[in-house]
């Protein structure tokens, strides 16, 4: 009985811990700056804010997010999760965007999307630095 105390116990922790980890997410991200990098045999980019459809993102504590500033004036919702050192988006369309949590301190947020290789394009990394 004490064994199946322990292990709820852990069980709680943990929830408890990604419960945080969403909750010090949540807030207003504004894009200010981001990078592409290509594998050896692609072409290299520079630091290019325009190309990013969305510059900022809600992500709100119950779980849902707006991104809004794109080109065309539409802004799309869904849903968000945040497991381990992922962000998944599911847009209400039901698409769903994964991107890897570089870092996370205080005001700052940096996010990782991998791209596979295109046509003459080799595959890479696109990295967006956001702050709230």
């Amino acid at each position: 009985m004490t064994l199946a105390l322990g292990l709820s116990a852990c069980k709680k922790d943990q929830s408890s811990a990604l419960n945080e980890k969403q909750l010090a997410l949540a807030g207003n991200w504004r894009l200010n700056d981001m990078m592409q990098t290509n594998n050896e045999d692609g072409r290299p980019q520079g630091n290019d804010v325009s190309s990013l459809n969305y510059s900022s993102i809600q992500l709100g504590s119950q779980g849902t997010f707006t991104a809004s500033g794109a080109e065309n004036g539409k802004a799309i919702n869904g849903s968000w999760t945040a497991n381990g050192e992922q962000l998944s988006l599911k847009k209400a369309d039901g698409e769903s965007i994964l991107l890897n949590i570089v870092s996370a301190k205080g005001d700052s947020l940096t996010l990782a999307q991998n791209y596979p290789a295109t046509a003459n394009l080799a595959s890479g990394t696109i990295y967006y630095a956001l702050n709230k």
